[in-house]
């Protein structure tokens, strides 16, 4: 049944219902009518009820002729409204854009890129974001050349045009391709259909489309008038872009910031692209086929379309099972090759020549790679034309070497992984093993070649001298360990300069493990002082690097060796030991790691004391002689006296003997003073006697001992006994005589010590004459030592 809104001859508006069939010109409904005498009238578009309180429009313009949509204007307060009136349907505009006549949808006119199109996979997905993706205006079908990116949007809108119900209002295809594989012929053929090259043919294409404005969009203030049009238009619009990456970078701006401003409620975005870092919006990939689909899709060509070949076909295939791989590998699973093998499989039939058609010639080429640098970022661009120089003869390349040659101009780590990342999906590239990589074609590497010979002067320069810093492109190991090997091998042929820029390459190379720079450090130094005779060199450069190695003794000890070589920097080096050992640096004495570079400091800063530092007074160098003994050549002596110690090294030995013997020349001075070091001194000659046995030590020390005793023997026999014992102290000696009050006793020190007669242990006998003689043996603690009187008691024990 139909149902109208009629008026009674009294303007009453009254619900009345007919049967449609009485109104077989009727597409669509409500409509309104008069019943004047029996007789109906049709008043609409001219005058029409709309809405839930049934509010009155009259007739104010024909907005749209292929869809019928008329703008009505209220005759109350009511707003403005669009009206489908279908019987307005005018199926075809002047510039021959199409309408459904099912579904009301526009499309503009587009020449398709194939008479049949089967699928890859992807349509679903596309009509799937277009139909129910409520998150996002946009979409992008990524996916190498040739692999049916066009034909799939184009099908997808050729659906939507031709689908009930409605999807879209108005379907926009705009493509930037000015050029064709022509598959039949393996040609590629210009594109004589419409193609734009700029942001505002796009939006003038969608304002001729929805808007039927012929307006020249080239004026900026044309422009956004359009561009607010669309945006505010109420109407679901779909927009493909093909080929988007052939856009310049600035008319891509254009379009991205256009995208943006676009409602999700009514605008959705296609765009195609073979580069990866022009995704907008969602991601939709599309693939090369695998072997199976390969054949799959193959199959569905020749059945669909060369019939009378299926049966032939098949039997090639069952017959030679390699046969499909061998397809596969020259198509690449692309489908545009695929169709080029049926054509030409249908025309030819199948030779062994024919596989060679496909990929590998020369319009092929052009064809997938012709403009695939020109597409790349910048970055993408100095990395493709660097492969060149780094792979081998098989197209294999380490990833690191190629980081290396682009550390110029690529020094951000992250932008050469991006850029490297794009070409990978770019298939320019492919994975080989967990270091390299691979040249995909041996055409890419033609193509490489010659962009880098199209480079600057500087660029290729800069390339071959890293790549002659490292030895060339077939190297082993890393490439820190490729830059030091060369610079060890400048040591012989090149000239000071040159060599040690090389270490300084590998100094300076951040991400060079820490025991390579060493290295680097230790054989430049090495280098300086005996090749080059330049301690001064030397240290400067280590001195340069140092805060890495500040715990390292190693180059802390050679650091300090070069300084010492330099008689004006021998203070510096005692400054550097004493600061390295300091409270606030946590470099134990005594540890092993620091042991060695201990000792070798304990004898440099002895020797810096007695030979190169100068006093303003004797009291001052006597504090400083002291203040070395105590804080480097007493702790040297207690830990290699210590019972755990051992010298398992000869240059711990080494280097022990030298520290004792300077602390040893320091304690023979400070006897010139006092006797404070005697005991010391004494004790490091008697370990020097037991454990330094070579001919050249033993002497050295015999001769300090010597001069020790000597000093010795001339002093005050009280000072020597107040440095030699102390109170409680137990000594073994003789009675030397014999007074009615007491005992004196005699023992190693220059001077006698008096037992007093209530402090022995004979006290029963009355006669001490009796009870102990002259000579005997007696075994006696000091009680006190009474210096002022120079007086020394004892008992005995």
């Amino acid at each position: 049944m139909g149902f109208r809104m009629l008026s009674n001859k009294y303007g009453r508006k009254e619900r009345w219902t007919c049967n449609q069939d009485n109104f077989p010109e009727e597409t669509s409904f409500p409509r309104l009518y008069a019943l004047i005498e029996g007789q109906y009238y049709k008043l609409s578009p001219f005058v029409m009820l709309l809405g839930r309180n049934q509010d009155e429009y009259v007739f104010s313009s024909l907005e749209d002729s292929l869809s019928g949509s008329v703008r009505l204007c209220p005759l109350f307060e009511c707003e403005e409204s669009n009206y489908l009136f279908p019987e307005l349907i005018a199926p075809y505009s002047e510039d021959d854009r199409l309408i459904s006549t099912i579904n009301n949808t526009i499309m503009n006119t587009f020449d398709k890129n194939f008479s049949r199109y089967h699928d890859i996979g992807i349509k679903k997905i596309v009509l799937d974001f277009l139909k129910n993706n409520k998150a996002s205006v946009s979409a992008t079908i990524w996916g190498h050349g040739g692999v049916g990116k066009t034909a799939c949007i184009q099908c997808v809108c050729q659906e939507l045009f031709d689908i009930f119900p409605q999807v879209f209002a108005y379907i926009i295809f705009i493509t930037a391709k000015d050029r064709i594989y022509n598959t039949p012929t393996g040609k590629i053929v210009k594109n004589d259909s419409n193609y734009v090259r700029h942001y505002y043919e796009i939006i003038q294409e969608i304002n001729k489309t929805v808007f039927h404005s012929s307006e020249d969009l080239s004026d900026q203030h044309s422009l956004a008038a359009a561009e607010d049009r669309i945006v505010c238009c109420k109407q679901k619009i779909l927009i493909v872009i093909d080929d988007y990456e052939t856009f310049s970078d600035k008319e891509k701006n254009k379009i991205n910031v256009f995208i943006k401003k676009l409602v999700i409620n009514y605008h959705k975005v296609i765009i195609t692209t073979r580069n990866t870092r022009f995704i907008i919006g969602e991601t939709i990939s599309s693939n090369e086929l695998d072997e199976m689909t390969t054949q799959t899709f193959l199959l569905n060509i020749i059945k669909e379309e060369y019939q009378d070949h299926l049966a032939e076909l098949n039997r090639l295939l069952s017959q030679k099972p390699e046969l499909m791989k061998q397809i596969h590998i020259a198509t690449s699973g692309r489908p545009i090759f695929i169709y080029q093998f049926a054509h030409l499989f249908v025309q030819e039939g199948f030779k062994n020549s024919l596989l060679l058609k496909l990929k590998d010639s020369q319009e092929a080429q052009d064809f997938l790679y012709g403009r695939l640098y020109d597409y790349l970022s910048p970055q993408a661009q100095r990395l493709f034309a660097t492969i060149s120089q780094a792979a081998n003869s098989d197209m294999v390349f380490r990833v690191d070497m190629l980081a290396y040659l682009c550390s110029k101009c690529v020094p951000d780590q992250d932008e050469f992984d991006i850029a490297l990342t794009e070409l990978f999906n770019q298939k320019i590239i492919e994975h080989y093993g967990d270091s390299q990589a691979r040249i995909y074609a041996p055409e890419l590497l033609h193509i490489m070649e010659e962009r880098f010979a199209q480079q600057e002067d500087a660029f290729r320069s800069t390339v071959k001298n890293l790549l002659n810093n490292i030895g060339g492109k077939n190297i082993n190991g890393s490439i820190q360990q490729a830059l030091l090997n060369e610079a060890d091998l400048s040591r012989i042929n090149g000239n000071m300069e040159d060599t040690v820029g090389r270490y300084r390459r590998v100094l300076k190379t951040s991400d060079a493990p820490k025991y390579i720079r060493r290295k680097a450090l230790l054989n430049v130094a090495s280098y300086l002082t005996i090749t080059c005779l330049n301690p001064e060199a030397a240290a400067n450069i280590i001195a340069e690097f140092l805060e890495d190695f500040r715990d390292d003794t190693q180059v802390c000890s050679q650091y300090v060796d070069y300084l010492w070589q330099q008689e004006e920097s021998k203070e510096k080096a005692d400054l550097f030991i004493r600061k390295f050992f300091s409270g606030h640096n946590k470099h134990k004495k005594t540890h092993p790691k620091y042991f060695e570079f201990f000792a070798k400091g304990v004898g440099y800063c002895s020797n810096y004391d007695m030979t190169y530092r100068t006093y303003e007074n004797e009291s001052l160098r006597l504090n400083q002689y002291n203040k070395t003994i105590n804080e480097f050549g007493k702790i040297l002596f207690t830990h290699v006296t210590s019972p755990n110690f051992s010298f398992k090294k000869g240059s711990t030995t080494h280097l022990t003997k030298v520290g004792l013997l300077q602390t040893l020349k320091l304690c023979r001075e400070t006897l010139r003073k006092d006797s404070g070091k005697w005991k010391l001194a004494k004790d490091i000659c008697d370990f020097a006697d037991i454990h330094f046995s070579d001919k050249v030590y033993h002497n050295q020390f015999a001769r300090i001992q010597r001069d020790i005793y000597d000093l010795n023997e001339r002093k005050d026999p009280w000072d020597i006994l107040c440095q030699k014992y102390k109170e409680n102290d137990i000594i073994d000696g003789t009675i030397s005589w014999i007074q009615p009050y007491g005992l004196f006793v005699k023992f190693d020190a220059p001077t006698q010590g008096f037992i007093h007669i209530s402090q022995i242990k004979k006290t029963k006998y009355i006669d001490i004459y009796r009870a102990y003689s002259i000579g005997c043996p007696i075994k006696a603690q000091i009680t006190k030592i009474d210096s002022e009187k120079k007086h020394l008691q004892m008992r005995e024990v």
